[in-house]
């Protein structure tokens, strides 16, 4: 078990180091002025700020049960390093993005994919 669970840990952190569009161009839609749409981005940023808080906490207890049943500690501790590693991921590819505002919808596209990986830990 603890191989497959490196594997998962792995591929979510790949998957959750590429950029997806999706809060810019929602927002530029909706909104045609400037005031308008970084206020939206703010909005969509803050709700996946508060998704990946939450799938977070399920997802590591999920983590620590399987760990806590296989006797197992160094899967919380992968755990966390692909949390890291995330946050890492993200922080380079949104910093080079031309806007603020770019940057902004970036963090949160990154945050929703990470939240769809973390899924996979409370499935079972």
């Amino acid at each position: 078990m603890r191989p497959f669970l490196f594997c998962l840990l792995l591929i979510a952190s790949t998957a959750a180091s590429t950029a997806y569009d999706g809060a810019f161009e929602k927002c530029q839609q909706k909104e045609k002025d400037a005031t308008g749409l970084r206020t939206c981005i703010e909005a969509e940023r803050n709700h996946a700020s508060n998704l990946l808080r939450d799938q977070n906490t399920d997802s590591l207890a999920a983590v620590e049960k399987i760990a806590r049943e296989q006797r197992d500690p160094a899967l919380v501790k992968q755990f966390r390093a692909q949390q890291a590693q995330h946050v890492r991921a993200r922080t380079n590819t949104c910093r080079k993005q031309p806007s603020k505002n770019e940057q902004v919808a970036c963090e949160a596209d990154m945050d929703l994919a990470h939240v769809e990986k973390l899924k996979r830990y409370t499935k079972e």
